[in-house]
């Protein structure tokens, strides 16, 4: 089997060793420092504000984006929400749910981020700001200066699910004034699905103090976990093993770099792009997140070529769904692959183009 998809992803040797290990007892010293190390680890991958906290939270990332709403916001605040695809809509449909204030900027396919998308909205009275850094769905990444401009101009909280970029693409949270990071383990950690992490800069920290009134889910309450984050452990069982596994890939990164891991990504994006130039297929002109391309056919043959790869090969690319689902194909460029192995699946992609052709 070959994962070419953006989560679960092909994992890396050090996590798929610690998969295989008997899951220990949790409530100890022992695991209380995993918990330490791992927060510690990725605060300082994400360049993380001095002061901040982070959430472990076993749970999927739509959950864990709205726990983080939930938490940080209420019906006090006035909201954007930037929407360019599934994920940026799911945002819309959690602010629709806790019953926010906020207003929807709804980008197309094709539609380039610029500052002009913003600047209508200055001096409006927004509180905060929602955003998908790289909206999954269709791979396009937002210039993170242009939000990051706009919300210190405006006094704003940014929010942003950084899911699918963390890891992938370049992340720094300090230099970019973001003060709510939410991630998962299945995307650039390379582990297995079912763990969140949400990082809160000091300024959400406050916000959510002012917030605690609130009557919120007795399992989303940040207040218990950040209580229970001081003996290095979370107010219900978390996913033991996925919590191991994210510290072996996080060390895994560590000892070559993180800027080397984030530059071998780039440079298999890069290679797989340039290997499509010769193929009768398009990949979108807006700019692009280092951990996915999106691969737009001629002919509606996405879904028969993911069936084909599948089930003749054992090979697994990221299908698309609503109207552009017979069209579109997504192909990820993290976890453990090489260069031969998007050679390899150039060559099995021409095949059934090949193969179609001829029918």
């Amino acid at each position: 089997m070959k994962l070419f998809t953006i989560g679960p992803t092909q994992s890396f040797d050090v996590v798929l060793k610690e998969k295989n290990k008997l899951i220990p007892y949790f409530r100890t010293d022992d695991f209380s420092q995993v918990v330490y190390d791992v927060t510690d680890k990725l605060q300082k991958m994400m360049f993380a504000p001095d002061g901040s906290k982070t959430i472990v939270l076993t749970a999927s990332g739509t959950a864990a984006m709205e726990a983080a709403v939930m938490n940080v916001f209420s019906d006090k605040d006035k909201l954007l929400v930037i929407n360019g695809g599934t994920f940026g809509k799911r945002f819309t449909q959690i602010c629709d749910n806790c019953k926010l204030d906020y207003t929807e900027i709804k980008l197309s396919f094709d539609e380039e981020f610029t500052q002009d998308t913003l600047s209508c909205y200055s001096n409006k009275g927004y509180t905060g700001l929602l955003v998908n850094i790289d909206e999954t769905s269709i791979g396009k990444l937002y210039d993170i200066k242009i939000i990051s401009k706009f919300c210190k101009e405006n006094n704003m909280l940014l929010m942003v699910d950084a899911i699918s970029s963390f890891l992938c693409d370049e992340y720094n949270m300090s230099e970019n004034n973001i003060d709510v990071t939410i991630i998962s383990s299945q995307k650039g950690l390379c582990c297995s699905p079912g763990l969140s992490f949400i990082t809160l800069s000091p300024d959400a920290l406050k916000k959510i103090e002012s917030e605690q009134n609130r009557n919120l889910p007795l399992y989303y309450d940040f207040a218990d976990y950040l209580n229970n984050l001081k003996r290095g452990q979370t107010p219900f069982t978390p996913a033991v093993g996925i919590v191991y596994e994210c510290l072996a890939s996080l060390s895994y990164i560590e000892s070559i770099g993180l800027q080397n891991f984030l530059n071998s990504i780039a440079e298999k994006a890069h290679y797989f792009r340039s290997k499509l130039s010769d193929m009768p297929v398009e990949i979108p002109k807006f700019k692009k997140s280092n951990a996915v391309t999106t691969v737009i056919f001629e002919k509606p043959v996405a879904r028969k070529l993911f069936t084909y790869l599948k089930d003749k090969y054992g090979i697994f690319i990221k299908p698309c769904g609503g109207e552009n689902a017979e069209y579109m194909i997504r192909v990820a460029h993290i976890g453990n692959l090489s260069k031969n192995d998007f050679d390899m699946l150039i060559e099995k992609i021409n095949e059934f183009l090949t193969m179609e052709n001829n029918v």
